[in-house]
């Protein structure tokens, strides 16, 4: 996480050094998560450390959307229209967001899962848009070994997802190729709303799994 949080930072000052229009320029960066969490709080602590140990004269504005929607769009229609000189997104609803509803100003995002199957970058290697950040992917075989490791003799592997939300179906599509490799079914049970979930997870506990896998969920 260090290593994103620096590679972030390092294309933040980049960023902002091309954008200078004067020496002494007080730099408006906007901040943006959709829900709250320890790992996104530690995510911007790092952002802004960054920052002040770069020197760079700025000021912050830190929106936090609590998984609101109306509110999610209104900041960065706040933004856009002050023009402000960076956008730093926390996650991949905030992210999208940003792109879908802000034109011309850089957005450094962090914390999101895999940006190349959700849209926002064209590749591994450049996003080839207005866009850059870091990326909290794992491996599905590096995952799957894990599980291999923790649940001895593991052959049923149940796993619960929203299969509207593009984050966890990302990650489930690389590991059911990874899950026939190693000889691990994949049991699957969708919910679509959070009242759905107890009851999702009753189902594949019925179909007596040897493990259960939530994977990263921006909503739950």
């Amino acid at each position: 996480m260090k290593k994103h949080l620096l590679i972030t930072i390092t294309l933040l000052v980049l960023l902002l050094s091309v954008a200078a229009n004067a020496e002494n320029n007080k730099y408006k960066i906007g901040v943006l998560l959709w829900h709250q969490s320890q790992h996104n709080e530690d995510a911007i602590t790092g952002f802004k450390e960054g920052i002040e140990f770069s020197e760079i004269p700025h000021e912050f504005d830190i929106k936090r959307c609590y998984g609101n929607e109306s509110a999610l769009k209104r900041f960065l229609k706040e933004w856009d229209k002050q023009k402000i000189d960076l956008i730093c997104t926390v996650g991949t609803r905030s992210t999208l967001a940003a792109m879908e509803e802000v034109r011309g100003i850089p957005i450094v995002f962090t914390a999101v899962t895999d940006p190349v199957k959700v849209g926002i970058a064209n590749s591994w290697q450049s996003s080839g848009k207005n866009v850059t950040g870091s990326s909290n992917w794992i491996k599905p075989e590096d995952k799957m070994k894990i599980f291999k490791e923790g649940v001895r003799g593991l052959k049923t592997l149940g796993v619960i997802y929203n299969p509207n939300n593009p984050v966890p179906t990302a990650e489930i599509d690389d590991a059911r190729k990874v899950c026939k490799s190693l000889e691990i079914t994949l049991k699957e049970v969708t919910f679509e709303t959070n009242d759905q979930i107890e009851q999702a997870v009753e189902h594949l506990v019925d179909q007596q799994i040897d493990a259960l896998w939530v994977p990263i969920d921006y909503d739950v």
